[in-house]
């Protein structure tokens, strides 16, 4: 999938996504969820190899477009959104913290202790 930008007779590919992923975040103000569609360029997953396609309050529509999209494009689709993304992002960002460092390893044991506490 490709964004690309016209002036004139000239194009430039401007964005070209690799894969589609949904995720979900909450509003600060009133903990509303919001499910979000983004367009990823390449596999580091930082915020700026991302395009937003689209944000709602109900999953439905961005999953649905992000499917289709995928489909159509021939990329994958991530969903992020399942309890099982949500524990492949918790493993990869403590991989992610156990490697950069003393102050890594101690935000990795109180992400766990929170973690545990959530539980109970």
């Amino acid at each position: 999938m490709i964004l690309r930008r016209r002036f004139g007779s000239k194009a430039s590919d401007v964005f070209v996504a690799t894969r589609f992923l949904l995720t979900r975040t909450h509003d600060r103000s009133d903990n509303q969820a919001w499910f979000t569609l983004d367009a990823v360029s390449d596999a580091s997953d930082t915020w700026r190899k991302r395009r937003r396609i689209t944000s709602m309050a109900d999953p439905t529509v961005p999953r649905g477009l992000g499917t289709y999209l995928a489909r159509a494009g021939g990329v994958p689709f991530e969903d992020r959104t399942t309890k099982g993304g949500r524990a492949g992002d918790f493993a990869a960002l403590r991989a992610q913290l156990e490697k950069s460092g003393p102050l890594g390893r101690f935000a990795v044991r109180f992400l766990m202790h929170a973690q545990r506490g959530k539980r109970n």
